[in-house]
């Protein structure tokens, strides 16, 4: 009995002598901390339905990407590539077939200037040839 007494005295003063005693009040800060929660959870209840409204379009879309089928995907893509490398080979082969005439009138030109610039070059190569022979060494 005397142990129960001594429990009992030592739990009362380790509180104050008060067992009923609450926590301590909170601060002003506290309080306004609780009462912003409480209205940030008031607005996020009345805007749920808007969020949802606007989440969606995006959440289908995810779903969407989710369920593409990658092998279906890649197949489309190689189709579309050897299409599009058709397309382009055939413009190329077309764009060739104009050119030609281009560059057959080019080459013949080429030649020319070319038959042009050979002879004035050995004409000059001779008249120097004539002229430094007469030149002692």
């Amino acid at each position: 009995m005397k142990a129960l007494l001594v429990l009992v005295l030592v739990v009362f003063t380790g509180c104050q002598g008060n067992p009923l005693y609450d926590d301590e009040p909170q601060s002003q800060l506290d309080r306004l901390t609780d009462q912003l929660l409480e209205e940030l959870d008031t607005v996020k209840c009345a805007l749920k339905p808007y969020i949802e409204y606007v989440t969606e379009p995006f959440e289908k879309g995810v779903d969407y990407i989710k369920n593409l089928d990658s092998e279906m995907l890649k197949a489309k893509l190689l189709q579309r590539s050897e299409e599009l490398r058709g397309t382009l080979e055939e413009r190329l082969k077309e764009l060739q077939a104009q050119l030609e005439p281009f560059n057959q009138e080019l080459k013949e030109k080429m030649k020319l200037y070319t038959r042009e610039l050979k002879a004035f070059y050995d004409f000059y190569a001779t008249e120097a040839a004539k002229h430094f022979e007469d030149c002692p060494n």
